[in-house]
């Protein structure tokens, strides 16, 4: 009886191989996966190596550095990446022998046969064989968590930069509307004095200058609605920074806009291997793998190594004369039944596997659709920035003749205020347009996955 138990239990793992074989899952090939080129177009000057530098001055560059290093959310997930290293060294101690030791232990008793002293000292150790790869599975599974920690602080990284950024050029975008709005108040003043004039000489009714006062009043109501933004903007960038906002200010400066740089992506393939999306996905793939490996080992006995030993003495006095007894043994255990557990628990596993593969499809999707999405943005907003800027420069060269025939005294000063408002206006809508293309470069860093701690 005790011979075929034998012959079952080392012939278990060969079953258990040939039980738990199935066909190898199609792992996603990142080239068949992988357009040669994005759809839309970028030209051949545009620069290859990105960086948040490129769409900031001196003072957004410093206001980066600063919260790189005091924001309190990325500090908090540098500590999480420190706390994964700390789950691999724990795994790893797992594939070491244990030893435990108990004692001394001393102790005196006191009965009707008398007194009696003892002592004694226990030493256990034991090591687990890992012959199936369990406990390196159990690394690796580590390893996977300190590289999704890295790539999480970078995903922390990129979305404070890009917060930053946007918060940042808003603030500049309110004082240069801020220095739109004071000259358009200037003009309608200018005019609301001739037309006190004209209400005077019966030219105009009481009115038309009412209809002017609530012109003014509006666009002094949107004054106070750009400062109240501008404000809010201040606060929120400095909680981004890592300061209060009470001790925060950022000063008005003159703000012109400058040309938007265009970025080019570089190559599909090449954003594929940056992204932390995609790096999670592909960890998926691999945890998933090491389920399916774990799931089938549990067909398999377990091997261990084991010892023992002891010092006792039957007497405080005498300890050091006392005995030593050790022992060794070599132990397998497995489970020769369990109702399906196992066959189900690797048919969940291999299933997991798929959705891991359909999941790794579905990121790579994402990420080419987010570049993809950000260059057409990037592309129209340059196109519309550019017909701005042509509108600015025709209405110009109009004020510029109104103005000469104003002199000429051939033109009105109510012409001359209308076209300088037409002016204004346009201004305005080249500023939202910058501020619009910069939000699509924005937009673009960001799917790039460009890390602001490389500048």
């Amino acid at each position: 009886m005790m011979t075929r138990l034998f012959v079952l239990l080392a012939t278990l793992p060969g079953l258990a191989a040939c039980a738990t074989s199935a066909p190898e899952l199609a792992r996603p090939d990142i080239e068949t996966q992988t357009p040669g080129d994005w759809r839309t177009f970028a030209p051949a000057d545009a620069p290859h190596v990105l960086g948040w530098s490129d769409i900031s001055d001196g003072q957004l560059a410093e206001l980066l550095a600063q919260a790189l290093q005091n924001n309190p959310d990325l500090q908090s997930l540098a500590l999480a990446r420190d706390a994964a290293r700390i789950g691999i060294r724990d795994a790893e101690a797992a594939r070491r022998p244990g030893v435990t030791v108990s004692g001394p232990n001393a102790g005196v008793s006191d009965g009707n046969g008398g007194s009696a002293s003892f002592a004694s000292l226990a030493v256990a150790a034991s090591y687990e064989l890992d012959f199936w790869g369990r406990l390196a599975a159990g690394v690796r599974q580590q390893e996977l968590v300190l590289e999704g920690a890295g790539d999480s602080l970078l995903t922390a990284r990129i979305g404070l930069a890009a917060d930053i950024a946007l918060t940042y050029h808003d603030i500049r975008t309110q004082d240069a509307l801020l220095q739109l709005r004071a000259e358009q108040l200037e003009l309608l003043e200018q005019r609301r004095t001739l037309q006190d004039v004209r209400l005077e000489a019966g030219a105009i009714t009481r009115l038309d200058l009412d209809q002017l006062d609530v012109e003014i009043l509006r666009l002094r109501s949107t004054i106070e609605d750009a400062r109240a933004r501008r404000a809010l903007s201040e606060q929120r960038l400095a909680a981004l920074v890592g300061e209060v906002p009470q001790s925060f200010s950022l000063a008005a400066a003159a703000f012109e806009p400058e040309a938007i740089p265009r970025l080019a992506p570089g190559m599909p393939a090449e954003v594929l291997l940056v992204r932390p999306d995609i790096r999670n996905a592909e960890r998926g793939l691999e945890r998933a793998d090491i389920s399916v490996h774990l799931a089938r080992t549990a067909f398999y006995p377990s091997f261990g190594l084991s010892a023992n030993g002891r010092y006792a003495s039957s007497a405080l006095v005498e300890f050091l004369d006392g005995s030593t007894s050790w022992s060794a043994a070599a132990d397998m255990t497995t489970v020769l039944f369990s109702n399906g557990t196992r066959r189900r628990n690797v048919e969940r596993a291999q299933i997991g596997a798929e959705q891991a593969v359909l999941a790794w499809r579905s990121a790579v999707l994402s990420a080419l659709t987010d570049v993809e999405n950000a260059l057409l943005a990037q592309d129209s907003n340059l196109r519309q920035i550019d017909i701005t800027a042509r509108q600015l420069e025709a209405q110009i060269r109009v004020t510029r003749a109104v103005e000469t025939r104003y002199d000429a005294g051939t033109a009105s000063m109510f012409e001359l205020i209308a076209e300088r408002q037409r002016e204004i206006a346009l201004r305005e809508q080249r500023i939202r347009n910058w501020q619009q293309g910069l939000a699509a470069t924005v937009g673009l860093l960001r799917a790039l996955a460009a890390d602001p701690a490389d500048g």
